[in-house]
């Protein structure tokens, strides 16, 4: 008797299989099974992950990437993710899956960049209002820092031969319906600036640089581009850099003519860009400025 005790005491410390999940017995001291990672794939440009900085995801270039005035380059999986869910979300879940596919079998793609038209300029989402006039957002979008300064705004300014055509773009579709620049004097002051060093651009007059950012935001609006989403926000982002450029030159409360032409240009520009209602506001400040210069007198009656 006290021998089968024993045995069956035995019995008991001994160490069963129990059944996994899957069916198969294991021995029940074996270490559970770590979970595989999931190889996710990265969506923020290189630079930012070799830096190890947070990343906008802006397309085609990041802000961060804009500060720092490098090269912003994305991954081909994080492209095709970006192009899809740019398309209202179509086919999103397709990209992701075949991007998610790329990365866990370690498949080394090239790196792509924009090669648009248009290279200085981030990428950001809008919704379209459903009352015309109402804009969704604020009319300037905000990508500037509260020390940037005119350095910051010089910064984004696009290549010359980019600014050229846009420029040229500007006289050939929107200077014939709205006759605001002198075109002799524009092309003068034109050329001077172009022709400055980086050092002299940014001691240069901000009023002259909003109002070219103004001109390239118009111009931008007749450029052939075949994302017609893209060409609006690159338009929007040259318009806020105007404003910016004012603002700096603290519009408020040193009146130019130079000023006010661009506050003109920009308040066209709100009103064809579904911002009625702020171009209604603005305006409002543009009458006052005209009236402080005198420009509502009439100059036969004004002497010398």
């Amino acid at each position: 008797m006290q021998r089968e005790r024993r045995s069956s005491r035995a019995a008991d410390l001994t160490p069963t299989a129990s059944p996994s999940a899957d069916g198969h017995p294991h021995p029940a001291d074996h270490p559970p099974r770590k979970k595989q990672k999931r190889n996710k794939p990265t969506l923020s440009c290189d630079c930012c992950v070799e830096r190890k900085t947070k990343c906008d995801r802006g397309r085609p270039h990041c802000l961060a990437c804009i500060k720092r005035q490098s090269e912003c380059r994305y991954s081909e999986v994080a492209n095709l993710i970006a192009s899809a869910e740019r398309n209202g979300g179509r086919a999103t879940s397709k990209a992701r899956k075949k991007a998610m596919e790329q990365a866990q079998l370690g498949v080394v793609t090239p790196s792509a960049s924009s090669s648009e038209l248009l290279s200085n300029v981030p990428y950001t989402k809008h919704t379209p209002s459903l009352v015309f006039g109402l804009g969704s957002e604020h009319p300037f979008s905000n990508y500037w820092t509260m020390r940037g300064g005119l350095q910051e705004v010089i910064g984004v300014l696009p290549r010359r031969e980019q600014a050229d055509i846009l420029v040229a773009k500007y006289f050939e579709a929107v200077d014939p319906v709205y006759p605001m620049i002198h075109r002799p004097k524009f092309d003068a002051d034109y050329e001077r600036f172009w022709s400055l060093s980086h050092e002299d651009k940014c001691q240069a007059d901000s009023a002259l640089l909003g109002l070219h950012f103004v001109v390239y935001a118009m111009g931008t609006q007749f450029i052939q581009m075949p994302d017609l989403q893209e060409r609006a926000q690159i338009a929007e982002f040259y318009v806020s850099a105007a404003h910016q450029a004012l603002r700096i030159s603290g519009y408020l409360s040193r009146i130019s003519l130079r000023t006010i032409q661009a506050m003109v240009l920009i308040n066209y520009f709100l009103m064809n860009n579904n911002h009625a209602s702020d171009a209604w506001s603005f305006g409002g400040v543009l009458m006052r400025q005209a009236y402080a210069m005198g420009l509502n007198r009439d100059p036969e009656l004004i002497t010398p």
